[in-house]
């Protein structure tokens, strides 16, 4: 007792007219909760401290504005003390454990980090002499559950995942309807602590793995997850590669898929998307589309996919080393029209795919930063009249335009952005090795990136399984098969 009043002493200022600003009648009540909220929150005008005369008792309520609900803690706090007679603290204090206010989600905090945590997260708090209550009483604010932008649904669901975790949460649910779906949460963040959902099924034996998630998720150290490349530089294996080696999707579907493979999802609050680690790079070119649709159709789509795959890596890259050190490897019409179209232009063919790379890279990104009109319109714009003109002005020849449109227009058909990313960083390094030494130089490259790819691992599963499994599963990796032979 000493100990807790020469805390006090050093807590409350010393004067009376500094204890009024903390609380309006120090005499009959004073919690070290309460100021050292005051202090946290200082200068936040959206800090309300309220109070409320209930019985022969005054007791603040505190909450920021905004976060929660106001009509929450009017008619699911507020109303319900009105009702309530006591005549001390102790006897209040009793009511409320015993369930007098009818608000769900009570909790009962001691400590000034956990009142914190609770009004961020939007919830109130009825604070008392030495410990406080507090209430679920968040905001429903929210932006609804709108279509899927990044994978459009032809043939399956039509909801996508959105900034609320709680929401998040809820749809994965609603697709899988199982005891089994185990979902873990904690709270990553040294400044800003935002909450991490770990979902998986308990009966695919990846709860160990779930829990080495867990474990490198809670002993991080970083400020804030803002994006899903803080969490992807956490747990990749490789952090300086390209490729994406944690899958994202906004879809639940998607999601649900996944962990009935034996994958494992993750969840993070404010950002509306999911990951699903491990992750592969046959798994990046399938879509959710490929189970709706007939076993050889979806085959069909998935080899074209690959071949778009190696069309946008390796097209322009083969095209200058045949142009430049490997002529006779062409007809004799096609090399007499290139020659024809090349006479009249003044760069180097290297120097025309180069420029035309970058120039589809700066379309592309003007694409996807701009509006949506205004995207489509700098697409139209570039890819027609850009290219028209350059070509009628002699700058560049015809043949370097279709080369690169046609890498291009390969990358696009890649269901993950992501991959389209690292498939157009790669794409300059094949460039610049097919300058160096030709068909050579390409195709070491391509068994630099081969040889890359095979030594990713994430926890034991390789990048590019089945492919390199040695149990011949080849069939499961380029084609979809009918589902009594799938496993």
């Amino acid at each position: 007792m000493r100990n807790i009043s020469s805390s006090v002493r050093r807590i409350i200022p010393a004067s009376h007219e500094k204890c009024k600003r903390y609380f309006p009648n120090p005499e009959k009540f004073f919690s070290p909760l309460l100021i050292a909220l005051r202090r946290s929150f200082s200068r936040c005008d959206d800090f309300v401290c309220q109070w409320l005369r209930v019985g022969s008792v005054t007791v603040p309520l505190c909450r920021l504005e905004g976060l929660s609900s106001g009509s929450d803690v009017a008619d699911l706090v507020v109303r319900p003390l009105a009702g309530l007679s006591p005549v001390c603290v102790e006897e209040l204090y009793s009511l409320l454990l015993s369930g007098a206010v009818w608000c769900s989600g009570l909790e009962k905090r001691s400590t000034t980090e956990e009142l914190t945590e609770d009004l961020l997260q939007g919830r109130c708090v009825l604070l008392f002499p030495c410990s406080a209550l507090s209430y679920d009483t968040r905001s429903g604010d929210k932006r609804s559950i709108d279509e899927p932008t990044l994978e459009r649904s032809l043939l399956g669901p039509r909801d996508s995942f959105t900034e609320v975790y709680r929401s998040n949460s809820a749809l994965l649910r609603r697709h899988l309807r199982t005891s089994s779906l185990k979902l873990r949460e904690l709270s990553v963040g040294t400044r800003n602590r935002t909450k991490i959902g770990i979902a998986y099924l308990a009966d695919k034996n990846c709860a160990a793995y779930a829990q080495e998630l867990y474990n490198t998720l809670s002993s991080a150290s970083i400020a804030s997850v803002t994006s899903i490349g803080d969490i992807e530089a956490l747990l990749a294996p490789c952090p300086r590669g390209a490729f994406p080696q944690i899958h994202a999707t906004e879809r639940p579907d998607r999601m649900a898929r996944g962990l009935l493979e034996g994958r494992v999802g993750i969840l993070i609050d404010g950002i509306p998307l999911g990951l699903l680690t491990p992750c592969t790079l046959p798994e990046l070119l399938r879509v959710a589309e490929d189970r709706s649709q007939h076993a050889v159709t979806a085959s069909v789509l998935l080899l074209l996919r690959w071949a778009a795959l190696l069309l946008s890596l390796l097209l322009p890259g083969l095209y200058l080393a045949v142009a430049l050190y490997h002529q006779e490897m062409l007809p004799f019409e096609l090399l007499q029209s290139i020659i024809t179209a090349k006479q009249q232009v003044p760069f180097t063919t290297a120097a025309e795919i180069l420029g035309m790379l970058g120039a589809f890279a700066l379309l592309q990104e003007a694409g996807y930063r701009l509006p949506e009109g205004a995207g489509s319109s700098v697409s139209i714009i570039g890819s027609l009249i850009v290219g028209q003109s350059a070509v009628d002005a002699r700058v560049v020849s015809p043949i370097a335009v279709i080369v690169v449109a046609l890498a291009g227009i390969a990358g696009f058909t890649l269901p993950d952005r992501t991959l389209d990313a690292a498939v157009r960083l790669w794409r300059f390094i094949f460039v610049w090795c097919a300058l160096c030494l030709g068909l050579y130089g390409l195709m070491a490259g391509f068994l630099l990136l081969l040889w890359r790819l095979c030594g990713m691992e994430n926890r034991g599963v390789a990048y590019l399984y089945p492919l390199c499994d040695g149990k011949r599963r080849y069939r499961s990796t380029f084609l979809r098969l009918p589902l009594r032979k799938a496993k």
